[in-house]
């Protein structure tokens, strides 16, 4: 949770639902369905998992699994005794206090005001699994003054709305980053934002789209380099989405967490949360900042036929881990942004799957019936034209059947053809998979 410390579907509850209620008096009155229930019930048992840090309390603590707890805070050790060790270094009278909670599937995330070993604003997020916490990553910076339009980096609207837009909010936020902050296409800020009432809580910008563009273009005046080279997690509920992305910034390996209030189908508030990543040999575990899959890939062989045409391979290679990661969490939204409209799979069996529209129907029926928990590395990264590569991945590791629990361990090969699209984004037009093996 505190980088100071050196300082799949559907978690369950085995409680009947009147045994539910009765456990969580804190629930807001309008969790009035079982699946409101639970949604809220990780809730505050998340927020008193983060109190527990300050207060040393242990029966939050039990809300995560002993045996799977993985630790994407480079400054703390893995497993729940890495949680157990930030209680027994804080400091007397510290405090904190989560300012926003909001829950998409398994995923928890949060918005604190830290104030423990130093004050910080973070973002925290925890995957459950079959009711336990079984994952977090986090992001923190230092607190600021108060920007040019005195707003702080923590306050404005709380409660999420718009519950029935989340999707669609989501794919508007991610788009955003894509074409925004990883593309450099500033020309189309102000279609997203909500002109000058766009409400900005960054500490060194002003509100509105003006002041975002000159702060853009001061930035590069100045030779300060801002570079977001690809989104790892997508997370929202109603009109608050947050976007976790990796990049870097001045040259150095850079975490990014941007918070967006979606109103009225544009950006119309923004925060975010920005943590240089600390070099490997500073680490408390082997996570990496992200996924497992991608935080730690393999070294890739990279291969250019010739100069006459811009080494786009890490954009490349970024696309493919995009899908990965969202293979990997179930999310059908964000797998169906990385592909053309014309995308192709070809599986091991059965005919090939043509079109997105195909696509999107195939793929909520293989996350309903298999949860996968694998690892990918990039082995080969070939751009063969302007317009034109390919990918060579190796994945491994277990997949669980749902209908009957029955965990198998699984290896595949895969092949992705990429595309850049007329926006200039690489998408996947054909992908290959192949199963070489148990996994074993």
């Amino acid at each position: 949770m505190i980088r100071l410390l050196n300082g799949m579907k559907g978690a369950t509850i085995c409680l009947a639902f009147a045994n539910l209620l009765a456990c969580a008096p804190n629930l807001p009155v309008h969790a009035i369905s079982k699946d409101n229930v639970v949604v809220n019930y990780q809730k505050t048992q998340v927020v008193d998992l983060l109190n527990a840090i300050v207060t040393g309390a242990s029966e939050p603590v039990a809300i995560i699994n002993p045996d799977k707890y993985i630790q994407h805070n480079l400054g703390a050790a893995d497993g729940l005794a890495g949680f157990k060790g930030l209680q027994q270094i804080v400091p007397k009278g510290a405090n904190l206090k989560p300012v926003r909670v909001f829950q998409d599937g398994d995923y928890v995330f949060t918005h604190t005001d830290y104030n423990v070993f130093a004050p910080m604003i973070g973002f925290d997020i925890f995957r459950f699994e079959n009711g336990k916490v079984v994952e977090h990553w986090d992001n923190l910076q230092a607190k600021a003054d108060l920007n040019p339009s005195g707003r702080s980096m923590i306050d404005g609207p709380t409660e999420a709305q718009d519950l029935d837009k989340t999707e669609a909010n989501k794919a508007l936020a991610r788009s955003f980053v894509e074409d925004v902050l990883v593309n450099g296409q500033l020309d189309k800020l102000a279609s997203y934002c909500n002109g000058d009432n766009y409400i900005q809580h960054h500490p060194q910008i002003a509100d509105g789209v003006a002041s975002l563009t000159e702060a853009f273009k001061g930035m590069a005046a100045a030779g300060i380099t801002s570079k977001y080279d690809r989104i790892h997690l997508v997370l929202g509920e109603g009109n608050f989405v947050l976007v976790a992305s990796e990049g870097h910034f001045n040259g150095k390996p850079t975490a990014f967490y941007d918070l967006f209030r979606i109103k009225d189908g544009k950006v119309a508030e923004h925060w975010d949360v920005v943590e240089t990543i600390a070099e490997p040999s500073e680490w408390k575990n082997a996570n990496g900042k992200f996924l497992p899959e991608t935080g730690n890939v393999a070294h890739s062989r990279k291969i250019v036929m010739n100069n006459s045409f811009e080494d786009e391979s890490e954009a490349l290679k970024s696309t493919v881990l995009e899908y990965m990661s969202a293979f990997m969490r179930g999310d059908v939204s964000a797998v169906m942004a990385t592909y053309a409209e014309d995308g192709v799979l070809m599986a091991p069996i059965g005919p090939a799957i043509e079109g997105k529209k195909q696509l999107a129907d195939v793929y909520p029926g293989m996350f309903a019936a298999i949860d996968f928990n694998l690892v990918t590395k990039v082995t080969e990264v070939f751009q063969t034209g302007a317009d034109w590569g390919f990918v060579r991945t190796a994945t491994k590791g277990t997949q669980t059947t749902k209908s009957n629990g029955r965990v198998e361990p699984a290896s595949y090969l895969e092949l992705f053809v990429l595309r850049k699209s007329e926006t200039g984004a690489w998408k996947i037009a054909r992908y290959s998979t192949t199963q070489i093996g148990n996994g074993e």
